[in-house]
């Protein structure tokens, strides 16, 4: 399992999920754990980061990403 922590909510999911981008309903979440997934490729076993994402009208969603890979 690895567990997630998203602007404080913390959760498990599978890294199969985290790959297929279906963790959330929201693609906002999603796409900013893409941008998180990327940057685990190159071997890191855990990452802490602030991704910003912007709307179709660029409302911008500010999440704080904490990812540990189990």
């Amino acid at each position: 399992m690895t567990r997630v922590i998203i602007n404080g909510i913390s959760f498990f999911t599978t890294w199969k999920r985290l790959k297929e981008g279906t963790v959330s309903d929201s693609t906002s979440i999603n796409a900013a754990l893409e941008v998180c997934m990327s940057r685990m490729q190159r071997g890191y076993t855990g990452l802490s980061t602030t991704v910003t994402i912007y709307d179709d009208r660029m409302k911008r969603t500010v999440y704080n990403i904490q990812i540990t890979k189990g």
